[in-house]
């Protein structure tokens, strides 16, 4: 547990040290983080990458309230191989089941190896589960019992081009209207004019 005071503007930057371990590997993955008032939470990951040596690239992403969250999740394959391309899942709650593909799955948790494999996860619990869920439709249908957090790695062309994001639930809490066009003088409520 760590306690730290912030104020307006200020930033804190919790970092792991570049190594070969697997806290490298997976850094704070399931950290639960307690605020007294609004924040701001970015996750990212400065040297990831798949399975291939070499291939490292800058990924980042901004976290949403866990009061936010779904529990249905639709990832869609890039460019990569299914050993690179990969969906991770943490779980907010206790015993919470993931079905991925219309089937309740056993899934290494915690970084353990394919054979340590359980079909629940606790509060913080992570798992990783397998580009080869894909399929041939290229996409992976993935239902939790209880809300989490799902963030997919996805690749462009070759294994370069790495990069992760946050996929957002298939369920109402977003916007109710669509309005792409955005008006440039108008930030918020506030209108601007021109000379």
């Amino acid at each position: 547990s760590h306690t730290i005071t912030l104020n307006k503007g200020e930033s804190y930057i919790y970092v792991v040290p570049v190594d070969t371990t697997v806290r490298q590997r997976y850094g704070f993955l399931g950290s639960e983080i307690n605020s007294s008032k609004n924040i701001v939470v970015t996750i990212a990951q400065l040297m990831q990458q798949g399975v291939e040596a070499g291939n490292r690239d800058i990924s980042f992403d901004q976290i949403i309230p866990v009061n936010q969250l779904g529990s249905l999740f639709v990832a869609m394959q890039g460019n990569g191989s299914n050993a690179n391309e990969k969906v991770i899942i943490v779980a907010t709650e206790d015993d919470t089941q993931i079905n991925v593909n219309g089937t309740i799955v056993n899934l290494p948790v915690n970084g353990n190896s394919a054979s340590n494999t359980t079909n629940t996860l606790n509060k913080g619990d992570y798992a990783i589960i397998s580009g080869s869920n894909y399929g041939t439709s290229k996409f992976m249908r993935i239902e939790a019992s209880k809300n989490v957090y799902v963030t997919q790695k996805l690749y462009g062309g070759g294994v370069t081009t790495s990069n992760f994001m946050i996929l957002p639930p298939l369920t109402c809490n977003g916007q109710t209207t669509i309005d792409n066009i955005p008006n440039a003088l108008r930030i918020g409520s506030t209108n601007y004019t021109t000379n």
